[in-house]
């Protein structure tokens, strides 16, 4: 598929909206040879290496990041269950 964006501060944005299936998603940017000052490429890096991971929804936000962050910890925090001394504990394997 292919979509226009723009390039602004270090991010891309999209022209149109467009729904992703994954939260990270590996793109191929053709960047016009006089909006260039070096033709230096990037070493991939060992997080862009990894294996991509579905989004909670159908477009990458803030939220997702919160929720991947809290990993097991959002559902106890949706039901508003307290988090306990011992539950701490035992996640940091003590």
């Amino acid at each position: 598929m292919q979509v226009e964006a723009t390039y602004e501060n270090g991010r891309l944005g999209f022209t149109r909206r467009v729904r992703l299936k994954h939260a990270r998603v590996r793109l191929i940017v053709d960047i016009p040879d006089d909006e260039t000052l070096q033709e230096d490429v990037l070493p991939q890096t060992h997080s862009e290496s990894a294996t991509e991971q579905p989004a909670k929804g159908s477009m990458h936000s803030v939220t997702d990041d919160i929720d991947a962050i809290l990993g097991p910890w959002r559902d106890r925090l949706a039901t508003l269950e307290p988090i306990t001394k011992q539950d701490c504990v035992a996640a940091a394997g003590y």
